[in-house]
């Protein structure tokens, strides 16, 4: 794509008032669209809309086939870290026989998600749960109970299904704590600062 062109860009997520400002600004210069339907969150692909079919470049979650069938689509931006509707082989071949790009916004999720995981592991070796029920509810204090149901990471395994960008983080967040981890993915690369295992192994991990 030339740098001096002017572009067609679909959108279909729903935005605060703010990024769609934003977004609007940004592309002042080119020729911003809007879906005739939204797709509902980032967890759902939208629909086929008629506002694609001219587009160069599409962001947001818009219709995997749909895209595929376009030739004048060149750009695909995904508001999300996944991108399984996009996997499979024929839409694969579809962006590759044009020589069309598809990314995802795993960089935007992965820091937020990994300490997600990470307070949800610490939450519930601690047990923080139970606690803050106990101090929600009868305050007893159960301090016996909490201490010898509790547990520390040190020494604990970790297995991590998908080395993304949120898992890779992830790995990173952990390694302070003397865990063992383990990250699964499809198919390693040999850069992974963990071992990694193809996911074909991931059944023999599990009991670990």
């Amino acid at each position: 794509m030339s740098s001096g062109a002017v572009f067609t860009i679909f959108c279909n997520i729903p935005l605060p008032p703010a990024a769609r400002d934003q977004l609007v600004a940004g592309l002042a210069r080119d020729r911003l669209v809007w879906a005739e339907s939204m797709a509902p969150t980032n967890l759902f692909t939208g629909k086929p809309d008629p506002a694609l079919a001219g587009a160069d470049i599409a962001f947001g979650q818009p219709e995997a086939n749909q895209c595929a069938s376009l030739p004048g689509l060149r750009y695909v931006h995904l508001s999300s870290a996944g991108y399984t509707p996009f996997d499979p082989p024929a839409i694969r071949t579809a962006f590759s026989a044009r020589d069309a790009m598809l990314c995802n916004s795993s960089s935007v999720f992965s820091e937020p998600c990994a300490q997600h995981v990470l307070a949800l592991l610490l939450a519930n070796t601690r047990r923080l749960g139970e606690a803050f029920d106990n101090q929600r509810g009868p305050r007893g204090w159960p301090k016996k109970s909490l201490r010898e149901d509790s547990r520390l990471l040190r020494g604990q395994t970790v297995l991590i299904a998908g080395m993304g960008a949120i898992g890779l983080r992830l790995a990173e967040l952990l390694a302070p704590f003397g865990l063992e981890i383990i990250g699964v993915r499809r198919s390693p690369r040999g850069n992974e600062p963990i071992r990694t295992v193809p996911l074909a192994e991931l059944d023999a991990q599990l009991p670990g």
